[in-house]
């Protein structure tokens, strides 16, 4: 399914919130999925990286947007209260494995231990995945979720401008990306190499 992906701010108050969730609700969007999406420091012995962290409010639609799975076997990754999955170059950068503990840290320095349950497959960035229980067990508070995932029935030019636009109409929408515009932007870079 096409995807698209708006930035939205945190503190919506409640007439902004159930209006962007009317507008939705309407016929152009297939699905929706409510994501915490920052960046933060991951690390294990000397060596420290920079990974998106990924805490997705509704667990039962997490594999409508992102496919967990290993690489090797194939088989799906589910995410669970425990643990936390892990990209695969990031695994290999710090040289982890499942079982492993690695370390969060966030802006004010404090280290988060949480332990690798699996290494998944993706080639764009590094991640961190965690359900919204894990996190708050973590550090002590619920995610704030600050981005949209939304599947959309049609993702032809004119909709996609239609619905960007109506989407950044909100005030709590700071940008929309589609993903289908990435991938084309990144087949493109490679193509000129």
């Amino acid at each position: 399914n096409p995807c698209g992906q708006i930035g939205e701010t945190v503190d919506l108050d409640e007439a902004e919130q159930k209006a962007l969730r009317s507008f939705i609700s309407q016929g152009d969007v297939d699905a929706w999925l409510r994501v915490e999406e920052t960046i933060l420091d991951v690390s294990e012995g000397d060596v420290t990286k920079e990974a998106y962290l990924f805490v997705p409010e509704n667990l039962d639609e997490v594999n409508r947007f992102v496919h967990l799975r290993s690489r090797e076997s194939r088989e799906p990754y589910v995410l669970d209260d425990d643990h936390v999955l892990i990209t695969e170059k990031m695994a290999g950068l710090l040289n982890v494995k499942e079982g492993d503990t690695i370390y969060l840290k966030e802006d004010e320095g404090v280290l988060y231990p949480v332990v690798v349950g699996g290494i998944a497959e993706n080639y764009l960035h590094h991640y961190v995945y965690m359900t919204p229980a894990l996190y708050e067990k973590v550090y002590g508070e619920a995610p704030e979720y600050n981005t949209m995932f939304l599947n959309l029935k049609d993702l032809n030019e004119e909709t996609q401008n239609r619905v960007g636009t109506e989407l950044l109409s909100f005030d709590s929408v700071m940008a929309v990306t589609f993903i289908g515009t990435m991938r084309g932007q990144i087949n493109d870079m490679l193509d000129s190499l």
